[in-house]
């Protein structure tokens, strides 16, 4: 059964299908439940609507990476770097790669200087 959240999320989608925002928070209340296949499809819904939503596509390479897929993690992230230096989600993504090769040194900088 659906809860009321996913039924008010899809209710307002229907009503705004290129909603790219919208679709992004159906992927996060996926993600929550743990259900990652929907989550995944709904985030990257979200990114084709709009590439620049850029807290999505942290969110998304999270998403693979808690399914052991560093690769595709990786390669949603790589956007992130075009951001400004000082960006706090370029310096989240630089940690995350970091911690992806084992390197809790660099990853522990790089995450704290993003926040």
């Amino acid at each position: 059964m659906e809860s009321a959240e996913l039924q008010r999320l899809r209710d307002a989608i229907g009503r705004d299908p290129g909603n790219a925002e919208l679709r992004y928070l159906l992927g996060a209340e996926h993600a929550q439940r743990q259900e990652y296949p929907e989550a995944v499809a709904s985030i990257r819904c979200a990114l084709e609507i709009n590439p620049k939503l850029h807290f999505a596509r942290l969110q998304l390479g999270l998403l693979y990476l808690t399914m052991a897929q560093p690769h595709d993690s990786l390669a949603v992230w790589a956007p992130l770097e075009e951001l400004d230096e000082s960006a706090a989600l370029k310096a989240f993504k630089r940690g995350l790669e970091a911690l992806i090769r084992d390197d809790f040194g660099t990853c522990i900088g790089y995450l704290q200087q993003g926040i």
